[in-house]
């Protein structure tokens, strides 16, 4: 019994084939079957042979298709290659259907932006020159072509030792300086400042006056205690 199931190689061979074999089953029906050790100590080495066996014909059908491997890959390399190809001419091809939509609406924006800029200049000079009705002695600042407004308001001018407020001034922030007026005493008409400093802003140091003011407090504190 046991040597039908084990002797014969070709037996084993369609056994394990098969394409219902079982692998739990066929442990079980071979543990039934078998008699001690001898019998399931030959049932490994026909098992061990026939795996031998096997991957000897393995090996050799590669070996025997292994041009044929490499034609495959070529094959699909070639294929990968074509596709690559397609796919950059139909991305260019997109790209120069809709260059001209895209180009137009790039230099539309360029020649808005360039509008935007002309009116804000043209404003900012607008208001430069309405300076000269309300700031005395500030008709110097027209002089550069150049030169627009861009903010103005209401400041408090600080003591530079210990920061403590000294008087409002009016600001005048421009495109290449900053300004400062005095407000006068004696309001004479639409004039309503006279003209103090000018910064250039390359010249200009920033202060974080809420930083300062901080530290300042703190200080104080510190020496209260």
């Amino acid at each position: 019994m046991s040597g039908d199931t084990t002797s014969d190689l070709g037996l084993l061979r369609r056994k394990l084939g098969a394409s219902d074999y079982d692998p739990d089953r066929y442990v079980k029906e071979i543990a039934q079957r078998c008699v001690g050790g001898h019998e399931l100590l030959l049932q490994r080495s026909n098992i061990k042979s026939l795996s031998e066996d096997t991957h000897s014909l393995l090996k050799k059908n590669v070996y025997q298709n292994y041009r044929q491997f490499i034609e495959t890959a070529r094959e699909i390399s070639f294929l990968e290659s074509e596709i690559q190809v397609s796919l950059e001419i139909r991305f260019l091809f997109l790209m120069r259907q809709r260059s001209p939509s895209w180009n137009r609406i790039q230099k539309q924006k360029k020649i808005n932006k360039q509008k935007q800029m002309r009116s804000a200049f043209e404003e900012g000079r607008k208001k430069l020159y309405e300076l000269l009705e309300r700031v005395e002695a500030c008709s110097h600042i027209t002089d550069v072509p150049t030169r627009y407004l861009i903010y103005d308001g209401d400041l408090v001018e600080m003591e530079p030792i210990d920061n403590t407020a000294m008087h409002r001034v009016h600001g005048y922030l421009m495109n290449d300086g900053f300004m400062v007026a005095t407000w006068l005493a004696n309001v004479r008409g639409p004039v309503r400042f006279k003209f103090s400093c000018f910064y250039e802003l390359d010249s200009l140091a920033v202060v974080n006056i809420i930083s300062m003011c901080e530290y300042i407090r703190k200080t104080r504190l510190d020496e209260k205690f």
